[in-house]
């Protein structure tokens, strides 16, 4: 298509911290820093139930979704996430201790929506996955099957950082549908 336009675009199997959440500010302005007045490829997996599209944007041969990830300003959504690499991504970035990983108070923007602003309080200590298992941290302890796990998050990261395939039975990159639901939905 020729000329400009404007496109409501939610960002593909990414979250970014709401404005009212620590990070928020700096996220979209990191977002902003790399979209603004440059020109924009979409490449788009849906429509969402608000008619945006829900898309993974490129500046040239830059994947924006994922540079969000690797500075620390979105995380992954793992409830619509497909991509294995971008858990990798965010693994690195939460071990450098990066833009909100920086923050031991950061909660989920997901989590943030339900509970609404009355629900957190800045400073609040928020359960995490590196608080309930030692699995985030980088090791790979003794579980194996999908029964073991306690979220999500711990089952991608014994997929994608300790080899465990058997997680992904139906090999659409999701391990474990029981806790994480599976691709498309």
């Amino acid at each position: 298509m020729d000329g400009n336009h404007q496109l409501k675009v939610r960002l593909a199997q990414i979250d970014a911290p709401e404005s009212k959440q620590p990070f928020g500010n700096q996220s979209k302005k990191s977002l902003s820093d790399m979209v603004f007045n440059k020109t924009i490829r979409v490449e788009k997996e849906t429509i969402d139930k608000y008619g945006w599209t829900v898309g993974t944007l490129f500046v040239g041969d830059l994947d924006v979704n994922k540079e969000q990830i690797k500075r620390g300003m979105a995380r992954v959504y793992p409830k619509y996430a497909h991509d294995p690499a971008l858990f990798n991504l965010e693994a690195e970035a939460r071990q450098a201790s990066l833009g909100l990983w920086s923050d031991p108070t950061s909660m989920p923007p997901w989590e943030f929506r339900h509970k609404g602003e009355q629900g957190y309080t800045p400073g609040q200590q928020v359960p995490s996955i590196t608080q309930t298992s030692n699995t985030i941290d980088g090791s790979c302890g003794k579980k194996r099957f999908c029964k073991q796990m306690v979220s999500c998050e711990e089952a991608i990261h014994y997929l994608t950082q300790c080899g465990l395939s058997r997680l992904d039975k139906d090999g659409d990159g999701r391990p474990c549908e029981s806790l994480c639901g599976k691709v498309g939905k």
